[in-house]
């Protein structure tokens, strides 16, 4: 864990350009095995272009959704992404929107969402693990998955898939 990693995300870019010495902090938002939506946040220097290259973080980036990449700033340089990276927990919350409207919950009254766990914390040899599924066959096709409209709309991930992730350790 970093520490005194900021308690308010608007100083995360200020505290790794001036305590982590980054140039240009940029991050890129992507699921964790299970999840359907983005759940952690990669933060990389787009402008490290002498550090070794960062194989981890470029499969992440390769097994990510295009849509993700518009919103990301890509790494400069040859290599693509380069250093350190830190990954940091930030689920996605998604509104629920069936054909004529939203859908209710009909307890209150209010739009339903679909979210992530927003309590998700791992121990180490737990997020070694996670990240580990970034260098299987599987994980490409749960983003390529991820990527199409039906991936998009409807967020859940197929039963084919689910068993297909489930079996990949």
């Amino acid at each position: 864990m970093l520490k005194p990693w900021p308690n308010d995300w608007l100083q995360e870019r200020a505290y790794l350009k001036n305590v982590k010495k980054w140039k240009e902090p940029s991050l890129l938002g992507f699921s964790s095995k299970f999840a359907a939506k983005p759940d952690l946040t990669m933060y990389y220097d787009v402008d490290d272009l002498t550090s070794p290259v960062n194989a981890l973080a470029n499969k992440i980036a390769a097994a990510t959704p295009s849509y993700k990449h518009k919103e990301a700033t890509a790494p400069n340089g040859a290599g693509g992404y380069r250093g350190n990276i830190i990954i940091v927990s930030s689920p996605t919350m998604s509104e629920v929107e069936i054909s004529n409207g939203f859908l209710h919950d009909l307890n209150n009254s209010h739009d339903a969402f679909i979210d992530a766990q927003f309590d998700t914390t791992f121990t180490v040899s737990q997020l070694q693990k996670e990240l580990m599924f970034f260098t299987t066959d599987v994980c490409i096709m749960k983003g390529d998955y991820q990527d199409t409209m039906e991936g998009r709309v409807f967020g859940a991930l197929p039963p084919d898939l689910i068993s297909l992730l489930s079996e990949c350790d």
